[in-house]
């Protein structure tokens, strides 16, 4: 009985012991790919472009019979949305956030007429060459496979997705899950946070433009993250 008792701990023990081994494998294989993934969006620059011109428009006074007297009737103000740049070390083309990036500055920064500014006209337009895409809710996917030869069972493929936010205060925040491809019930989040959002101001001078927005992790946990972190 003892002896069945020891081969019986010993057993269990073992078990235990694989199994402690394959949770740190899943998250040494997860946290790997949500660091590479981050590391990419974080070296990430999107540069958002755009033109400024002001023409003065004038009215003609002049009284019946009278010659022409011009006076300035209004402003003219003119924002014209260039293409912007997204790039990343080697997910640009993998990960093609700029026409999703390039709708959110034209709907949040470029066409946004000022309140106190009745007297002026605004007119927004696009160049032919910048296309712009709603971002999508479910965001895009992703599959990476870490090859780690030293250690085996980091070579299981992980699901990546990336969902740019497009409502709320913090818009330009990118929201990621990652899941074992094996094992989806096995996940972890991030949340990466645009601290300067591309804004288009109205007090500039005539001419091209550039807002640069980077990111930055804000908070990585094995729970969905709600909170955009400080």
């Amino acid at each position: 009985m003892v002896g069945a008792t020891v081969l019986m701990a010993a057993a269990s023990n073992t078990g235990k012991s694989r199994s402690n081994r394959e949770e740190q494998q899943k998250y040494l294989t997860l946290s790997s790919a949500m660091r590479l993934i981050c590391g990419e969006l974080t070296g990430a620059t999107y540069m958002a472009k755009y033109d400024y011109n002001v023409t003065p428009v004038n009215k003609n006074v002049a009284g019946p019979g009278e010659p022409e007297k011009l006076e300035l009737d209004y402003y003219q103000h003119t924002f014209t949305q260039k293409k912007g740049d997204y790039s990343t070390s080697s997910l640009t083309n993998t990960l093609p956030l700029l026409p999703e990036l390039e709708w959110l500055f034209w709907q949040d920064a470029i066409k946004n007429e000022p309140a106190d500014t009745t007297a002026d006209h605004y007119s927004f337009v696009k160049d032919t060459d910048v296309q712009t895409q709603e971002p999508l809710v479910d965001g895009r996917t992703l599959v990476l496979k870490i090859d780690q030869p030293d250690q085996p069972g980091l070579s299981a493929e992980t699901v990546v997705t990336v969902r740019l936010e497009k409502d709320g205060i913090y818009k330009y925040c990118l929201y990621l899950s990652a899941s074992l491809k094996d094992h989806p019930d096995y996940a972890m989040y991030a949340v990466l946070v645009c601290d300067n959002p591309p804004k288009a101001e109205y007090n500039v001078s005539p001419g091209n433009h550039v807002c640069v927005a980077k990111w930055r992790l804000s908070q990585i946990t094995r729970q969905e993250g709600n909170s955009h972190g400080p």
